[in-house]
């Protein structure tokens, strides 16, 4: 299975220039505005691209943030605000895809146009596009997604693209995780905002239950990573839980917190 192994950003953001190395798995900690949501959203910006349109529509589906260029451009005090963003990965075996994206700071357009686009597998160039190529006759549409028609699906820059095409910013939220309004990022088996949670939990516990012992003792240590926690159901009945006269999805989460009084220790999350 292919990996991210690498990431270098130009010009998005906050991040100016910036090359990090990636493991199995990463966390990002920093003060707020330090820039580790713009990581994320770059990703999401290069999963559009992969896609073959970088446009609100294709962003907000993964979880990016919908803004003007001047939202996205870099615009330091001390620095030229540049006229393109530059995203790019490398995968575990060397296998790359790489864009540069314009959109004029002065009369915006709903979709990014690419400037250049790289895909390889590590071993030779399947595709190396600028902006003045004449086969490409629109500017707007990313010619890498197209080249997946042609390309094993076990080759490393098939499976990088897929990976990247894939690539969604899971952002749950208070109301949705209440359960109190719906996912307005809905998808399956899990909305961007926390949508379908409790009908994801209830699958996976009973898929578990249905492992025996095994699946029991997996299910507590699903059950240990929250440590005030006795016991996580999923119930449709939440009277005892939310007022009334508060709109609720069909299925809700119930938490049963370990060091509260057993006939008031149920609530559902808050955030998670």
């Amino acid at each position: 299975m292919t990996m991210i192994r690498s990431v270098k950003i130009r010009g998005f953001k906050s991040i100016y220039s910036a090359t990090l190395e990636l493991g199995r798995v990463n966390c990002f900690i920093g003060a707020n505005g330090a820039g580790k949501s713009n990581l994320l959203e770059a990703l999401g910006v290069l999963g559009a691209a992969a896609n073959g349109v970088v446009d609100d529509e294709s962003l907000l589906r993964r979880g990016v943030r919908a803004g003007l260029p001047r939202l996205y451009k870099s615009s330091f005090a001390t620095d030229r605000t540049p006229a393109h963003i530059a995203i790019g990965v490398t995968g575990s075996n060397n296998e790359a895809y790489r864009v540069s994206l314009l959109n004029p700071l002065d009369s915006p357009e709903p979709a990014w146009s690419y400037k250049t686009e790289v895909l390889s597998d590590g071993h030779e160039e399947i595709l190396s596009d600028g902006i003045r190529n004449k086969k490409n006759l629109n500017p707007k549409a990313g010619l890498a997604a197209l080249q997946l028609v042609d390309l094993d699906p076990n080759n490393a820059a098939a499976q990088l693209m897929q990976r990247l095409q894939e690539f969604a910013i899971y952002c749950p939220n208070t109301p949705t995780l209440r359960g109190i309004v719906p996912d307005q990022q809905s998808r399956l088996p899990l909305g961007l905002s926390g949508g379908l949670l409790a009908e994801g939990f209830a699958a996976l516990r009973q898929h578990l239950e249905g492992r025996g012992q095994e699946g029991e003792e997996i299910l507590d240590q699903v059950l240990e990573l929250i440590d005030w926690v006795a016991d996580i159901q999923t119930t449709s009945y939440g009277t005892n839980l939310l007022s009334p006269k508060v709109p609720r999805t069909k299925l809700l989460l119930k938490f049963s917190d370990r060091f509260m009084n057993q006939s008031r220790n149920e609530r559902i999350p808050t955030r998670l």
